[in-house]
């Protein structure tokens, strides 16, 4: 599961986000992604209210039951092990973090899923590539700009 994630990704260079919506409006969202030419989709936990954790991993079951030949589906904003093996038993495929914890990262790369950690700093880039990360994601990185990438390649 893990290396076709990474493919889809690699090749479509794109991960469409999906945030705050109800599982039936998430599939519409995923339909259109799909016809689109997107091969990757993570829906986002609400970290604010608990309560809406399953109606995440329902969209996760839902699209991944829909779209599993067309689509690579994950979940975003994974901050601890309860949500990462939501995300599994929903069938998800990835998760994206906002941030570096490389025991999660681990975690979900002896799960067979791709991790995409969120890190700034060269320490933090190292230790998510360390951990098995498939991709790092440069986050928050809306100021430090394309420069600041090049410096860290």
């Amino acid at each position: 599961m893990k290396a076709e994630v990474e493919q889809a990704i690699r090749d479509g260079r794109v991960v469409a986000i999906i945030r705050g919506y109800d599982p039936d409006v998430c599939l519409h969202l995923a339909e259109a992604y799909a016809a689109g030419g997107i091969r990757a989709v993570e829906v986002t936990y609400v970290q604010a209210d608990r309560a809406l954790w399953k109606k995440t991993t329902a969209a996760i079951a839902a699209i991944r039951e829909r779209f599993s030949a067309e689509l690579r589906v994950g979940a975003g904003t994974v901050l601890n092990s309860e949500q990462l093996a939501m995300t599994r038993d929903a069938g998800g495929e990835f998760m994206v973090a906002p941030n570096v914890r490389p025991a999660l990262v681990r975690e979900c790369v002896g799960f067979d899923m791709a991790a995409v950690p969120g890190a700034l700093t060269p320490t933090e880039v190292v230790d998510a590539w360390e951990a098995g990360a498939s991709f790092v994601k440069i986050f928050p990185a809306g100021r430090m700009g394309p420069t600041y990438v090049k410096d860290l390649r």
